[in-house]
């Protein structure tokens, strides 16, 4: 199940903590020469990411197609908790588009 509220925080915050630091370990040191820019890779990487993000769900059509599938045209609570997540993931993903975008 959950963590505590409290917990939870904590978690994610060293969660972050570990990503950022992999990140900035893995960024080119200084040096001289024709190595690629900082800013070079940080747009590769955003561009070979934004590539990889998959197109949207069309929930309003998901919405008909499970309410079809149904006798009673009303969508069951595993078929609600479907669909709120993938709301959420449409979300994410144009969050994230927009992010990488921007960078």
């Amino acid at each position: 199940f959950g963590l505590h509220p409290n917990a939870e925080i904590s978690y994610m915050t060293e969660s972050t903590r570990e990503l950022w630091s992999g990140l900035v370990s893995m960024q080119p040191r200084g040096g001289g020469g024709a190595g690629v820019s900082t800013e070079e890779l940080i747009a590769k990487t955003a561009a070979d990411i934004q590539n990889k993000i998959p197109t949207e769900f069309d929930v309003p059509v998901l919405r008909k197609k499970l309410s079809a599938m149904n006798p009673d045209k009303a969508p069951t609570p595993i078929q609600v908790t479907l669909l709120q997540e993938l709301d959420r993931w449409n979300t994410l993903n144009s969050y994230m588009k927009v992010s990488l975008r921007d960078l």
